[in-house]
């Protein structure tokens, strides 16, 4: 525990190093002597670490029992940094979806950002400071860590034919139950919804387990009300499947294709031929368990988790539920 009198210890983080700064004191010294790397500027009589050296949590934890530490914020470089060409072009080939590209583009983009002030000429020093500076200072999710280590190592070895440095980088894996909704809750958001168009989409992603991706991309043709299912196209992990199609959610599409008369897909936005947004598909959703009164945190993919655990209740084999949703394991 810090007491009250204890020295101040002033951290100031940069693009490579952990800059600390006190009034000297021996236990401070001695504790501060004990960190990795640990160099002392004497013109400027400041300690420095290495980012790469020590995680921020690692440094925290080593100097709060001994004094009162601050931590000045630090900046990233604010000088936009053009993408290379090959590397959009590399994910283009490779057929990657939109949301990818977008997603790839945006962490390379922060990433080159990040390094334009960096001394370190290691391309592995320099990887290790931006996931440590986004795991520590940022505190962002393990879903973005993945995402932007996923984004550098695919710039290192398709654009450069580099191979990436081995580097302990991922977070630890955390295992969270989806949120379900019942079947009483589920009735109650879609009994909320008035607009027919509305209505259908919702009930539709929740009765074939669709992704918001799926629903969005569906087209007339790939409904087979005949044999009962739903064609699903080149979808996540570029695959093919089907979906069960009911005979209750068949009879609204057929009510709703008489009035809307879509052109190409199934939902399409106010202009002939253009598909509907997830945008507005998440909002309907939105508005639909406010007036509902869901207490849960909810999504439109929570619809997804509901009807697969839904079936598995109902006795459903796991292995048909594997296979609707898509998942190979």
């Amino acid at each position: 525990m810090v007491k009250s009198g204890q020295p101040l210890i002033i951290v100031k983080q940069t693009s490579t190093d952990y800059v600390l700064s006190f009034p000297y004191n021996q236990k401070i010294v001695a504790v501060v002597r004990d960190l990795p790397e640990r160099r002392y500027d004497a013109k400027k009589k400041e300690w420095h670490i290495p980012v790469s050296a020590i995680s921020l949590a690692q440094l925290k934890q080593s100097l709060n029992s001994i004094a009162k530490v601050e931590f000045e914020k630090f900046e990233t470089a604010s000088k936009p940094v053009a993408l290379p060409v090959e590397f959009i072009d590399h994910l283009t080939r490779r057929r990657y979806s939109k949301s990818t590209i977008r997603n790839y583009s945006h962490h390379l983009g922060r990433y080159l950002c990040f390094i334009q002030n960096l001394d370190l000429q290691d391309q592995g020093q320099q990887i290790y400071a931006y996931i440590n500076y986004l795991s520590d200072e940022k505190q962002v999710s393990n879903s973005y860590q993945n995402m932007a280590i996923n984004s550098i190592k695919f710039y290192i070895e398709a654009v450069l034919g580099k191979k990436m440095p081995a580097l302990s980088l991922r977070p630890r894996k955390t295992r969270r139950l989806p949120v379900v909704l019942s079947k009483q809750e589920v009735t109650s958001i879609i009994n909320q919804i008035r607009n027919k168009k509305h209505k259908l989409i919702i009930s539709l992603i929740y009765s074939a387990g669709l992704r918001i991706s799926e629903a969005i991309n569906l087209r007339i043709n790939n409904l087979d009300p005949v044999r009962g299912i739903i064609l699903i196209e080149q979808s996540k992990g570029k695959k093919d499947r089907q979906a069960p199609l009911s005979e209750i959610i068949n009879s609204m599409i057929e009510q709703y294709l008489k009035e809307y008369k879509p052109k190409r897909y199934l939902f399409e936005s106010t202009q002939p031929g253009v598909k509907y947004s997830a945008k507005s598909i998440q909002n309907i959703f939105s508005t639909a368990c406010q007036k509902a009164e869901i207490k849960k945190h909810a999504t439109v993919h929570t619809l997804r988790h509901s009807f697969a655990t839904h079936l598995l209740e109902s006795g459903t084999d796991l292995r048909i539920i594997q296979e609707i949703l898509g998942h190979s394991s």
